[in-house]
Order: structure tokens, then C-alpha cells, then sequence
């Protein structure tokens, strides 16, 4: 709607309390100011660019939406005046805030909103934030601090991204910010002498994190370090976690997991942490239950995702890991990996076994059935994938992939001409749901499946072989050699 200004019968509208002018094309607003008994006022998506001084009329105001305008002013003192101001949205919007005694709004009139709950703007410069400018009243918030941050991936009612800072750390306002949010997104790039997250950032363990995003961080080498800290609490809550850039990142767990840490998560992206090399151990891994996506991409010194370092005793060797919600795993640019998952086991009681009984494998997808054979491997008594709905190959060193049934061991090498070739693949339920499929920089093979796991694939979709050089054709009868496309 075209209203470069508002007519002067909205001044008989004496008792209006609501006023929506969403999406309309405003320059002069200034007769609003008539409207005392308002509270509340929506310009969301409105033209406007300059919030006029007659808005410190409306000292009834409640709510005052401003998202997703173009408004590059607002007189100052104005916001301070609105006393009873529960609800404010700035997203995507004003972001010109100056210390006191500029031309514009500055921060610290935010402090004189007592009633103030709700709160969705940015703050660019880290350096103009006064002390103690969040307070406890704030229930619902979205709040971006620091220039690189970006308004998408803001669902959840709690989110805060942050550029943390050494001085913001020691803030009352940023640390509440931390215990109460549900989606955290953390550039640590400027942050000094902080080596774990957990504790050293909220000692209640982030009690309410759905979701955390932690990157660009050189100091950082543990997420939760145990070992140092007594911790009563970890991520109890958390249900997704991406790290990226944490270039001295030497373990995601350093010391035993307090109870229910991670007990609900269900995404795990990492992303250039050279140091890393493995995201768990086999003891952490077994907490995961509702793990349904794995994602491992350029880490150089990645050699296991799941390891076990401690020697354990014949009962522990008989566990299994079970990850039944896994729907996605993805290993890309990992140039030292080896395996998916080793165990090395030293049994205590039984004298039937070898001392050492080590197997590794890139992608296991292990049959349902119960091993009870001696000669299967440990990683048969370890890990099960199951309902595997997506797999994706994306690493160049992988030497080959181990299956095992119930009576046998059968590896499959990368290097044979059959990537998938072995009848007894079509026993794993588990590739019967498989819907997609990428093959990428596997130089060797020359085909991709012989003729009778090809027809278990009942439900793929999505097929992508990239960069297979010696690729000539996608099946292969079992019985001639002879490929079929």
C-alpha cells in the first residue's frame, strides 16, 4: 500500500490500541504520535527511514515492530522514552547505534526498558556495548553481535550469535545471554586464553542448547574438558552441533562424559580442525543413541571417527554400539583416514581370543544378525548402522570396506574392479533403505555393483559417481564378468 503520508482522520481513532502498517510505503509518520492509548505498533517491511521524535508520545507502547525496514535514525532518547516497551524487533533493521551523546539511539537507553522481554536487533561493533546491557527479564530473543553474522538459521526462540571477545566474557548480560540460549553461534576468533568451551563459557553446562555453532577458534582444544573442570552437566539438551575452524581443537571430549551429556543429539558436522583425530571414543559413542547425521570434512589428521582408547575387559568387548537413527554419513577430504571405527581389545578372562583384536573399516554397514563366531571381527560386536537411508563416499586413502555375516569375514577392496561385489552384501537390511548414493574420487574401481546387490536397491533415488577415473560401467554379472548399464 502507497501512504507516503497518513491522512489526519487517524487522529479520531483516539482509543486505537493496535496499528499494523506492514509492507507500506511510508515516509511521514509522524502524525502516529496523536495515537496515545497505542501499544501496539507494526512497521514490519515498511519503507520508512527515519523514526520521527513524535513517537516518545506513545508512552503506552507495549510491542514496536521494526523489522525488515530501511530505518537508518532514530533520535536519540527516543526508545528510552517508551517505559513500558515489553517487545522490540529490530531484525534486519536499524543498525546505526552510536555511544550516548550522538545524533542516533544509543545502547544504553535499552538498560532504561525494565519491562523489556522480548528483543530482536544486531549490534555490529562490539566496542561501543556498554556493561551490563542485558538483564534477566529477557525471555524471547535473537540477538547478533558482530559484524560477520547473518539473519538466517533463526527459528529458535532463544538464539544468539555472538563474535565473543575477552572483555564480553566477563559481562553478567553476555553470560546470561549463554545459559539461556537454545541455538548459540560462536566466532571465537578474538577470544584469548580459553581452552574448553564447556565451563569456561557457562559452568551450568548449557542447560538449555539445542543447537551450537562454534567456529574460527585457535585457542580452543576441548569442548568439554573434564578432566580439568568438575562438571556436573553437559549439553543435556543438545540436539545439533557444527564445529568448523578450530584449528588446535585436539578433542570434542577430554575426560569421562558427566551422566545425560549429549543424550539427545542428533546432528554432528565438523569442518577444518586439523588437529582433530577422531570425534569420539567408543565409550562417549554410546550415548548417542538418537544420532541421525554424521559429517566429517577436511581434517587432515582424521585417521577414526569413533576410536576406543582405554584397554577394557572381555564383558565391555561384547557391547555393541548401535546407531539405529542414522540416516546420513558423510566423510569428505579426510586424507588419514583409516577407519570408521577401531577397537582394540585386551581381553581379561577369555583365553580362546587373540590379546589384540583390532579391525577397521571406512563405512561399515553390519548385518542384524547376532555374531557369535570367534573369527568375526570386534567392530562386528561393536557397531551396527542401521536404516541407513543416505551414504556418501567423498575419501581418497580409504583402503577398503569390511562386511561380515553371521559365519565369515569378507573384505571388499577399493582397488578391485567391483566396488560392491560380494553376495553376501545383499544380506545387510540395513542398504535395502538406501535412497542415496554418492561415489566420489574412488580411482580404482571399474565397477559399481554386481548384478545382485543391485537388486536389493529397491529404493534408490539418487545415484552420483564423480571423479572415478577407471569407472566403465555401473553393474557387472557375478557369473561372466559382463557389464550391464
Amino acid at each position: 500500500m502507497n501512504l507516503s503520508s497518513l491522512p489526519s482522520s487517524i487522529t479520531q481513532l483516539a482509543n486505537l490500541c493496535t496499528l499494523h502498517l506492514d509492507k507500506c510505503l511510508l515516509k511521514d509518520i509522524a502524525i502516529i504520535g496523536e495515537l496515545k492509548d497505542l501499544e501496539i505498533l507494526s512497521l514490519q517491511r515498511a519503507t520508512i527511514e527515519e523514526l520521527p521524535e513524535e513517537i516518545k508520545q506513545l508512552t503506552k507502547l507495549r510491542s514496536l515492530n521494526l523489522s525488515k525496514t530501511k530505518i537508518k535514525a532514530i533520535p536519540p532518547n527516543l526508545l528510552s522514552s517508551l517505559s513500558r516497551l515489553e517487545q522490540l524487533y529490530l531484525c534486519e533493521s536499524f543498525v546505526e547505534w552510536e555511544v550516548d551523546g550522538g545524533k542516533n539511539a544509543c545502547l544504553v537507553e535499552l538498560k532504561d526498558l525494565s519491562c523489556l522481554t522480548t528483543l530482536e536487533f544486531q549490534i555490529r561493533e562490539t566496542n561501543i556495548i556498554p556493561k551490563d546491557l542485558f538483564h534477566e527479564r529477557l525471555e524471547r530473543f535473537k540477538i547478533l553481535i558482530g559484524e560477520a553474522w547473518k539473519w538466517y538459521g533463526l527459528s529458535i526462540p532463544r538464539t544468539l550469535k555472538l563474535k565473543l571477545n575477552t572483555r564480553l566474557l566477563q559481562d553478567r548480560g553476555i553470560k546470561m545471554l549463554l545459559k539461556k540460549s537454545e541455538a548459540l553461534y560462536l566466532n571465537l576468533d578474538e577470544l584469548e586464553g580459553v581452552k574448553s568451551l564447556l565451563y569456561e563459557l557457562d559452568h551450568e553446562g548449557f542447560p538449555n542448547l539445542k543447537y551450537l555453532h562454534v567456529k574460527s577458534g585457535s585457542n580452543i582444544e576441548y569442548i568439554i574438558h573434564s578432566k580439568q573442570w568438575i562438571i556436573s552437566k553437559a549439553f543435556p539438551v543438545l540436539e545439533s552441533l557444527f564445529l568448523q575452524n578450530l584449528t588446535n581443537l585436539k578433542k570434542i571430549c577430554n575426560g569421562q562424559l558427566p551422566p545425560e551429556s549429549f543424550s539427545r543429539l542428533k546432528n554432528v558436522k565438523v569442518a577444518s580442525c586439523k588437529k582433530l583425530k577422531n570425534l569420539f571414543s567408543f565409550s562417549e559413542a554410546r550415548v548417542l543413541l538418537q544420532l541421525e547425521e554424521i559429517e566429517v570434512n577436511d581434517c587432515e589428521n582424521v585417521t577414526e571417527i569413533i576410536s576406543e582408547e582405554k584397554a577394557i575387559d572381555d564383558s565391555e568387548a561384547m557391547d555393541k554400539l548401535v546407531f539405529r537413527q542414522l540416516r546420513s554419513l558423510r566423510l569428505q577430504s579426510l586424507p588419514q583416514l583409516i577407519c570408521f571405527c577401531s577397537r582394540e581389545v585386551h581381553p581379561k578372562t577369555s583365553s580362546t581370543r587373540s590379546t589384540s583384536d583390532k579391525s577397521s573399516c571406512c563405512s561399515e554397514i553390519l548385518d542384524d544378525n547376532e555374531a557369535t563366531n570367534k573369527s568375526v571381527s570386534s567392530l562386528s560386536r561393536s557397531l551396527r548402522l542401521q536404516s541407513l537411508s543416505k551414504l556418501c563416499f567423498c575419501c581418497r586413502e580409504v583402503s577398503y570396506i569390511e562386511t561380515t555375516s553371521t559365519s565369515s569375514r569378507d573384505m571388499t577392496l577399493l582397488n578391485q574392479k567391483i566396488l560392491f561385489p560380494s553376495k553376501d552384501f545383499t544380506s545387510f537390511h540395513c542398504i535395502q533403505n538406501l535412497t542415496s548414493l554418492v561415489i566420489r574420487d574412488c580411482n580404482s574401481p571399474q565397477h559399481l555393483f554386481s548384478v545382485s546387490v543391485a537388486t536389493t536397491l529397491m529404493q534408490l533415488k539418487f545415484l552420483e559417481i564423480n571423479k572415478c577415473e577407471m569407472m566403465r560401467a555401473i553393474l557387472v554379472t557375478e557369473e561372466t564378468g559382463a557389464s550391464h548399464i
